[in-house]
């Protein structure tokens, strides 16, 4: 885990779950050729098959530890290692991987640069989405809970704790309508629910007492702490969301691809490998885990520093 630090702090962290809108044709080769910077072209290798049709998978290039690009400029992070995993299962494709910006990743799927987004996938606003195909296999799973700073947790058992205070929320997403869902039945007392900017304005505003706490997913509490440098701790009660991490494709994608990356998934979950990448870089938790990260780290003093 000692990479896992490095990499936390030398890379900047964007959180950034992003809604996919529209989906286009399927292309046999698609990224081959592109001119479009944030997608480049594959590199496929002259030993490589040419019967093969080349299958390109997205990931973030800024959110450590989910995905990102290197010192080395290569993909790194729990997304890269598992969709590693899962081409190694799937010798009879020929599989690229490329970071991307975030802004730049529905863009890329819906032109066809791009064969699956292979990073965080299946929020709400794709799967309310008639132009896209969903995996049915899990990666991760992300759990939406209000983060605070250390001292502060255990003052929060329920969202009745957090009538009158702001909040932190991202627009339309789940664990937003939770807390709209609530002030709706307690109007007399009611969250002030305020939308996200970036993650640096929004730890200086819980330090400088502009909100009481913000939602994040429940792994980002010591990623924030040791990317801002202030201690921040998951609230004592229930999440807010919980929602599974799928891979997502266009529409028009050829099934058995889904169902074959499907399988391959399975295959890791059942192997132990899943686990196993997934303790590599979020505290040798197992990747369906949906504990309490404060809590675990309380229960392992001086992790951060080994």
């Amino acid at each position: 885990m000692k990479s896992f630090v490095k990499k936390i702090v030398s890379t900047a962290l964007v959180l950034s779950i992003t809604g996919i809108l529209a989906a286009c044709g399927n292309n046999a080769s698609a990224g081959a050729g592109s001119s479009n910077a944030s997608a480049p072209a594959a590199q496929v290798s002259p030993e490589a098959d040419q019967s093969q049709r080349v299958i390109i998978a997205e990931i973030s290039e800024v959110n450590n530890p989910f995905a990102f690009k290197n010192d080395d400029g290569e993909p790194d992070g729990y997304s890269a290692d598992v969709f590693r995993a899962v081409a190694e299962l799937l010798p009879q494709y020929q599989f690229e991987l490329i970071t991307v910006a975030p802004d730049a990743m529905e863009a890329n799927l819906e032109s066809g640069k791009v064969d699956i987004y292979a990073y965080n996938g299946g929020n709400s606003a794709q799967l309310a989405s008639d132009k896209l195909a969903f995996g049915k296999e899990a990666y991760q799973v992300m759990v939406d809970t209000i983060l605070v700073q250390a001292g502060d947790e255990h003052n929060y058992k329920t969202l009745d704790d957090f009538g009158g205070k702001v909040v932190y929320g991202h627009k339309g997403e789940p664990s937003t309508v939770a807390m709209e869902e609530y002030n709706a039945a307690h109007p007399e007392n009611p969250i002030d629910i305020q939308f996200i900017t970036d993650g640096a304005t929004v730890v200086n505003d819980l330090v400088t007492g502009k909100c009481d706490g913000f939602v994040r997913i429940h792994t980002q509490a010591p990623v924030y702490s040791q990317r801002f440098g202030v201690e921040l701790a998951q609230v004592d009660m229930e999440p807010l969301s919980v929602r599974d991490v799928i891979y997502t494709y266009r529409a028009d994608e050829d099934q058995q691809l889904i169902d074959d990356i499907d399988g391959a998934l399975r295959t890791l979950k059942e192997n132990g490998k899943l686990d196993e990448i997934h303790e590599k870089w979020f505290f040798g938790t197992p990747w369906d885990w949906q504990g309490n990260v404060t809590e675990w780290l309380n229960e392992h003093p001086g992790y951060f520093d080994k």
